[in-house]
Order: C-alpha cells, then sequence, then structure tokens
C-alpha cells in the first residue's frame, strides 16, 4: 500500500487492567478444548493481547457478563468461518479483481478507509458461505493492523434494487459490532440514489443506535471532506493510483474452487456473466491507466513442489488394494483396475506381477490416448483363490511421443532409470462378501434361482385368483343388474307390445 497500515498501541487504565483481566479469566474458565467451540489461536489472542479483549468491555459500557457473552458470539463466528486460518490466496480471483471489497488510503483523520461497491453485489445463494468468509477475512486483517482505526465506505454509485440485499446488510452489521467493536470509527455513504433514499429508514430499523450515530451521508464533491482527493481511488472521483484491483499471487478463478464450496461447476456457471461483466470492465480500466499494486498486504501463498511423474501421467483407481468378488457368469474371481491418463500426451504401461501364472489380466499393456481411461479386467485362475493375499501388481508407465511403436520399442522403455517411470505397487484381497462364503458359488446361486422362482410363481397365482375374482364380481354385477332392469320394465313392455299390435291390426282394417 501507498500509505502503510500501522497498529497504535492502546493504553490501558488501572481500571482497564482490573476489568481485562476479570474479563479473561471468566472467558478462559469456561474454555475447553474438547468442545471444539473457539480457536485455540483466538484463545492464545485473548489471553496476550489486552486491547482485543478491552475492546469489548468499552463496547458493552464495561459490564463484564455482558462482554463475555459479546466476545463469546464473536469467537463463535470467528471459529465458524475459519477465520484464523484463512489466507489471501484462498479466494476465488474475481472476488479481488472486480474491486467490490478493498482497503485503501487513509482519510483525513489517519484512518485507513474501507471500500464496499454495493453496485457490485448480487443476491447469489451458491456463493453465500465464500463471500460471508471474505467479507470476514478483510475485515479482520484490517482490524488487526490498524488496532481499530478504521472507516468504512459505502459507494452506492449506479446501485439499484436488485443490489438490495437485507440479509447481506445484517451479516454486516452483526460481524462489525461483535467481531470489530470499538474498531469503526463511522460509515460514509457515497452518492445515495434517491429511489434507494426511500429505503433508508427501513434500513436503520435494524441497525443498532450506536450504529445510526456513526452513519454519514456525502454526495459529489462533499466525499472531499472526509478523504483528499489524492487518497480517493477514481471512480468515486479522486486521483489515487493504488490499483484496488490487484489480485493476490496463487488465486484461482471460481470456477475452480466451486467443489471446494460444495457445488457442481454447472451450478456455479450460470452465475459467470454477472461476474465476466465485471472482469471485462477491470481490464478496460486497467489497461487504460497506471496503477501501483501494493506492497506487502498480500499472504504469500507457499511454494508449489514440483510434480512428480506419479501426480503427471496416470491416476489409478484403486489405489493400493485389488478387491477380487466372485463372478457367477465367468465362474471365476476377478477384480477391475481403472487408468485414467491425465497428462496431454500419448502413455504407454504394462501391468506385472509376482504371480503371473495366478492371474489372467486383460489388456495387460497398452498405449493411452491423452486423457483418456480405460478398464483393466484381472482374473483369478480357478483353484487359486488361497493365494490372492499374497499376490501384488506393479503398474508401469511412461510417456511416448506416439500410440504406435515396435515391441522391441516398448521393452526398452522399461530399461529407463526408475525415476523417469511412473509405478504403483497394488495388494490384492477377496472382497468380504466372498471371503465368509463357503458354500459352492453354483450351489449359492442355484438356491437364489430356485428361490426366486418360488416367489414369483406364489405372486403369479396370486395375481391370476385375484384377477378371476374381479371377473366373477363383474358378472355377478351385469347378471344382477340385467335381472332387476327386466324384473321393473317386464309389465310396462308387454302392454307396449299388446297395444302397438293393437294398432297394427286397426290400421290394416282401416286400409282394406
Amino acid at each position: 500500500m501507498v500509505a502503510s497500515i500501522t497498529a497504535t498501541k492502546k493504553p490501558l487504565t488501572n481500571r482497564s487492567a482490573e476489568l481485562v483481566k476479570e474479563l479473561r479469566e471468566k472467558l478462559l474458565s469456561e474454555y475447553n478444548p474438547k468442545d471444539d467451540l473457539y480457536d485455540f489461536e483466538d484463545i492464545q489472542r485473548v489471553q496476550e493481547d489486552d486491547w482485543f479483549v478491552k475492546r469489548f468491555l468499552i463496547s458493552k459500557g464495561r459490564n463484564v457478563d455482558a462482554a463475555l457473552s459479546m466476545v463469546k458470539n464473536s469467537l463463535a463466528l470467528r471459529k465458524e468461518f475459519k477465520v484464523c486460518h484463512m489466507k489471501d490466496y484462498e479466494f476465488p480471483l474475481e472476488f479481488y479483481k472486480s474491486g467490490g471489497l478493498f482497503p485503501y488510503e487513509t482519510d483525513r483523520k489517519g484512518n485507513v478507509t474501507l471500500y464496499l461497491r454495493v453496485r457490485y453485489h448480487r443476491k447469489i445463494s451458491e456463493l453465500e458461505i465464500p463471500v460471508k468468509a471474505f467479507i470476514l477475512h478483510v475485515f479482520d486483517k484490517v482490524d488487526r493492523a490498524t488496532k481499530g482505526q478504521f472507516a468504512v465506505i459505502f459507494d452506492m454509485t449506479d446501485a439499484g434494487y436488485e443490489n438490495v440485499d437485507w440479509d447481506f446488510l445484517k451479516f454486516l452489521v452483526f460481524n462489525v459490532r461483535n467481531c470489530c467493536p470499538v474498531g469503526l470509527q463511522y460509515i460514509l455513504v457515497c452518492n445515495l440514489h434517491w429511489m434507494l433514499n426511500a429505503l433508508r429508514k427501513f434500513a436503520f430499523t435494524f441497525i443498532p443506535s450506536d450504529f445510526q450515530k456513526m452513519i454519514q451521508f456525502a454526495s459529489g464533491e462533499e466525499i472531499f471532506d472526509f478523504i483528499s482527493k489524492e487518497n480517493l481511488p477514481d471512480f468515486l472521483g479522486g486521483t489515487c493510483k493504488r490499483n484496488y484491483m490487484c489480485v493476490p499471487k496463487g488465486t484461482k478463478p471460481i470456477i475452480e474452487l466451486c467443489e471446494q464450496y460444495g457445488h457442481a461447476r454447472e451450478v456455479v456457471h450460470k452465475h459467470m456473466p454477472h461476474f465476466q461483466k465485471l472482469l471485462d470492465e477491470s481490464d478496460r480500466k486497467l489497461a487504460s491507466g497506471h496503477f501501483i499494486d501494493p506492497v506487502d498486504y498480500f499472504d504469500e501463498p507457499p511454494e508449489q513442489e514440483q510434480p512428480t511423474i506419479n501426480q503427471q501421467l496416470l491416476r489409478v483407481e484403486p489405489q493400493s488394494t485389488v478387491h477380487f468378488y466372485f463372478d457367477a457368469f465367468e465362474n471365476c474371481f476377478i477384480a477391475q483396475i481403472i487408468i485414467h491418463n491425465i497428462s496431454d500426451g500419448f502413455v504407454a504401461f504394462k501391468v506385472q506381477s509376482n504371480s503371473p501364472k495366478n492371474y489372467c489380466v486383460s489388456p495387460r499393456l497398452a498405449i493411452l490416448l491423452p486423457k483418456t481411461v480405460i478398464d483393466l479386467k484381472v482374473q483369478l485362475l480357478p483353484g487359486l483363490e488361497s493365494s490372492v493375499r499374497s499376490g501384488k501388481f506393479l503398474i508401469l508407465a511412461a510417456p511416448v511421443d506416439s500410440d504406435k511403436m515396435s515391441f522391441q520399442e516398448f521393452q526398452k522403455l522399461w530399461q529407463q532409470p526408475k525415476e523417469n517411470l511412473f509405478s504403483l505397487k497394488l495388494c490384492s484381497d477377496i472382497s468380504e462378501e466372498n471371503e465368509n462364503d463357503n458354500e459352492d458359488p453354483f450351489e449359492s446361486l442355484k438356491s437364489d434361482f430356485v428361490k426366486l422362482k418360488t416367489k414369483y410363481e406364489k405372486l403369479r397365482r396370486r395375481q391370476q385368483l385375484i384377477f378371476a375374482i374381479i371377473t366373477v364380481l363383474i358378472s355377478m354385477f351385469l347378471i344382477l343388474g340385467f335381472v332387476y332392469f327386466y324384473e321393473c320394465n317386464f309389465d310396462q313392455r308387454f302392454s307396449d307390445i299388446i297395444a302397438k299390435s293393437r294398432l297394427i291390426n286397426q290400421l290394416k282394417l282401416v286400409r282394406s
């Protein structure tokens, strides 16, 4: 950073020292490592950092019991989000490059400023946890460095109703109030649009009164009354060239971290257009101006060890033990080995065994195309079940230039030094399903088939009986209905027939 974030030691009065001691002793007397409620690093901080304890007392008017409840809530929240163990490079690249939340230069009173650009926020349920963790991490980092001398700047420029997130605001207020008590000097809301101004009263209903007193509003050049132009970022009319879009070394895109957050790539991918728009905007801004990257601010990632050839060529399943199981169709014990070529080139492999006469491996050797998978079938020859546990397999592999080579060239591959070859040793065992099965597999299969056939015959007979009963019931219903109808209408129909006959006879007489 151009202006360094420095920590100042808070002096303790005699009165503060006694209360700090009392609060510390109460918390430590209730602390039990087996409960796993707090991080050990935070407990050490309680033991060693007087200002960390004192700030909770000040926030609660030196009420020890109220301060104890507050510090316990704070430590529990920090434990939940693993604040003590989070590093800058563990968060997605998009969180940094978009420039939505970042610390910056000091204001006119010497307070480090922390900017939050509201128009960049979207409520995305899949990213709720990492976003909250990122906020806690940034606030904690600034708070530790300044010992409670920072201000939060809410940039409301171009923010709309789609950026309103009450849950996010409540979490932010709870975080600052409980995790950084007496650390926040003031909150400056910049360029609040008149449409969102109507929501101000509603927002104040769940903001504590002590926070409401710290909130101030400014628009346009009024911001310069709080922060000088040379310390203000360009999107608020400043001239400072500190790069607020700088990305820590070792940071990965969010699409590569989605599984770490418990979501499939497809789920996170649907939100990428929002992030891509922000990244494109940042790229244009970085290309148009000269920015100065912060120095010694971000955490340095650990040095990556060079991957070994075993990590570069193949991934084998299983990794340690091949389990044989009885296959009734093959009438023998078989196992499966899956080999993935994770490299971008051709890979030749072969499978060896300490008892080659006991097993039949298919295929025993082959050349894999880039990014392909092959299933190996390992068959134990009949009558050798007792030797399974002493069996061992060795998979050797080496990169090659082509998928075509002579047998002599293939054999020369394995004459290379061992460090140039992929190698994996596998043990063998019989699966538990077969280990305690002492009867003949064919007899067991036959018995199961007989049981299944018996059940089928019972179900079939039951179905036929039910069908017959239904048929009889329907027939009886039809017969009864016909009889009833016939008896009720027989007299009437007979009279009608007689009348019609008489009428026909009369008509014949008239005609004659």
